[in-house]
């Protein structure tokens, strides 16, 4: 149990780490555009903008689930890269249909994906509710 719980918390560490690089990038970007482009955009450029965050963070989920998915076939314990993705991502996304399931040696890993998700899709959600939040302050000083 103590090594499945030290694989999953270096998992969810790993996680982290590429979800805080990807939404840096996001931030550096946005922070360098968006001076400039929140006086201009219209409505339609304001839902691009939007929609273009949402996508690199789908991005960054995508990447998370991958190396999730990668571990699992790694230990043996899904047998090929199609279905450890499939795990992955429903286990990430905490859907858990439980359809395919982890020996009793790594079950725990499991549910720390689901925690590692339900984190991941906090921040991620906050990010765009602040893009979102600044979107509709330039918005007002708009008009």
């Amino acid at each position: 149990m103590l090594v499945q719980l030290l694989v999953g918390s270096l998992m969810i560490a790993a996680a982290v780490a590429i979800h805080g690089a990807m939404m840096q990038v996001l931030v550096v970007r946005l922070r360098r555009h968006a001076p400039v482009t929140l006086g201009r955009f219209t409505r339609n450029g304001d839902a691009i903008l939007m929609i273009g965050a949402a996508l690199w963070i789908l991005a960054a989920v995508t990447v998370e689930v991958w190396v999730w998915a990668l571990l699992f076939v790694a230990l043996g314990e899904i047998p090929n890269l199609a279905e450890a993705l499939y795990f992955a991502l429903v286990s990430f996304t905490t859907l858990g249909y439980g359809d395919i399931t982890l020996s009793a040696g790594w079950q725990l890993l499991g549910p720390l994906m689901a925690v590692n998700g339900l984190l991941i899709f906090g921040w991620s959600a906050a990010i765009l509710v602040g893009l979102l939040t600044k979107l509709m302050q330039a918005k007002e000083r708009r008009e």
